[in-house]
């Protein structure tokens, strides 16, 4: 707790002292135990208004998504019977989502309680704790003011939006022609997607038997399909993201688009692997819905911090890919190293197509020599539906 007192009512005190230790008399003292009095009542009625506050602050129970709006509503109760004339209170996280935050001045009158709700403009992923609220109160005279932090349980998760690929766009991308149109699917045995009742005909190797046992019904297990061929996303996860704009909405772009381009493979029962340029680098094979959702959950709290260029960090790692197919490189504008990135890529039999969040003055100046070597350059934007999933 901070206490802050008012300079010129200390000064007062002080000089009141003094003339009474100086003059002495009855008139002289009543003035300095009176003003003593003033402040030792103003100490009491300050610390019993800051702990007569009670506040919580709660978000609707849905999820919500990068870009979304919500709505967070405060509660501030006063406990007791004293009328509170002063409070301020102020949670630093919510200036991440609102514009020139400075908190709230309310007073509240015996036992009361009072609903602030505040929008809330989500837009870049995060668990965002509702935890650190600072609150101030000062007695009726502006004698003490008291400062004091109380900690709060809520969370708030913004996870990454997950948009709807441009189905058209991407079955016309020759690089990707031979991943979607390839009809041989193989299941995974070691990936059960749900539990069916048996069907004449079935394998009886995939009767799950516990389920059996317990439903006194045949129960067999549907496992996930994935085709013989991968797909691989190299996603730049620059630290130099952060700052391409004063929002993060270009880095926040790049990782929703990766992932939603992930999921639109596994979707279609392709294997798909996302490399991340990060400080401690990070590769995910997605084989099914509930290991895209697992890599969701991880992105909440995972923001840009690599240090290593986006060419350097393709150019060691396309060795790990087990078969020279589509690759997808996800960065924020096309460079000259990237150009060169691709260019080594397509010589040495891979398929790359790049995505960029920034279309640049040169952007078509580039794009016209690649497309001649068969290389596609797309802007996110162009990609993506404007509908989430």
């Amino acid at each position: 707790m901070m206490i802050k007192l008012n300079l010129r009512y200390m000064l007062l005190i002080f000089i009141s002292f003094i003339v009474s230790l100086s003059l002495g008399g009855i008139l002289v003292n009543r003035i300095f135990y009176m003003l003593l009095t003033l402040l030792g009542i103003a100490v009491l009625l300050s610390l019993f208004f800051i702990f007569s506050i009670k506040i919580g602050a709660r978000t609707d129970d849905k999820q919500y998504f990068a870009g979304d709006k919500a709505e967070l509503i405060i509660t501030v109760e006063n406990k007791y019977i004293f009328y509170i004339p002063y409070i301020i209170f102020m949670m630093p996280v919510l200036s991440k989502f609102i514009k020139e935050y400075n908190g709230e001045l309310v007073s509240l009158s015996s036992k009361e309680e009072l609903y602030i709700r505040c929008k809330l403009s989500l837009k870049t992923r995060g668990a965002y704790p509702l935890e650190e609220v600072i609150i101030w109160t000062r007695d009726p005279l502006g004698i003490i003011n008291l400062r004091r932090k109380r900690v709060l349980e809520e969370i708030l998760k913004v996870y990454p939006k997950r948009y709807a690929i441009n189905e058209k766009l991407i079955t016309q991308e020759e690089a990707f022609q031979s991943l979607i149109h390839d009809p041989r699917t193989l299941e995974d045995p070691y990936s059960s997607r749900d539990l069916r009742k048996y069907r004449v005909g079935d394998n009886l190797k995939r009767v799950n038997w516990k389920v059996t046992a317990k439903k006194n019904e045949v129960f067999i297990r549907n496992y996930d399909h994935v085709t013989g061929d991968e797909f691989s996303i190299f996603l730049d996860m620059h630290r130099d993201n952060n700052y391409i704009d004063a929002e993060g909405r270009a880095e926040e772009l790049m990782v929703d688009f990766a992932l939603s381009l992930g999921a639109y493979f596994v979707d279609k029962a392709i294997k798909t692997t996302i490399h991340m340029n990060k400080l401690h680098r990070k590769s995910s094979t997605l084989n099914n819905q509930r290991e895209v959702v697992e890599l969701v959950e991880y992105m909440i709290k995972e923001k840009s911090d690599g240090k290593s260029d986006f060419k350097s960090f393709v150019t060691e790692n396309i060795h790990k890919l087990k078969s020279k197919g589509a690759v997808a490189l996800i960065t924020y504008k096309a460079t000259e190293e990237i150009r060169e990135a691709l260019i080594a890529l397509k010589e040495q039999g891979y398929r790359p197509v790049l995505f960029i969040a920034l279309k640049e003055e040169d952007y078509e100046a580039m794009k016209q020599p690649l497309e001649r070597l068969g290389i596609s350059i797309y802007i996110i934007n162009d990609v993506i539906r404007n509908e989430e999933l």
